[in-house]
């Protein structure tokens, strides 16, 4: 899919909730809210509030920042401290547990091998 097309919240979240397949009533049950106020998002005559937000990307396991078009990696999701010193990072719906030091070593390693982390930050 080309992100250039997915240019609204709605789009992102139809998007996700097609890859996903997820029904619109699964997402408006785990949101609280009715299935006209997710269709209101999908069709972008509504907007949700930042709490809502935040429990969309929780539970679609997706980077806010892809909702809110600052990023179109989809795919990738960090939930930081989930257990003491450990991070959550889900990456094609497959969550890795891996602590501050691992993640150093995972940067270290993709460097080593000519990755620009920078990109990927």
């Amino acid at each position: 899919m080309d992100m250039k097309m997915l240019d609204t919240f709605g789009k992102r979240l139809s998007f996700l909730l097609e890859q996903k397949e997820i029904k619109k009533k699964d997402l408006a049950d785990a949101l609280n809210v009715s299935q006209s106020t997710v269709s209101g998002y999908l069709v972008d005559r509504r907007e949700p509030n930042f709490k809502i937000l935040s429990q969309i990307a929780d539970f679609l396991n997706v980077d806010a920042n892809f909702l809110l078009l600052r990023s179109d990696d989809y795919r990738t999701y960090i939930k930081k401290e989930i257990d003491g010193d450990l991070f959550e990072i889900t990456f094609d719906d497959e969550k890795l547990h891996l602590t501050e030091k691992d993640i150093e070593e995972l940067f270290e390693k993709l460097k080593s091998v000519g990755f620009d982390v920078k990109k990927l930050l």
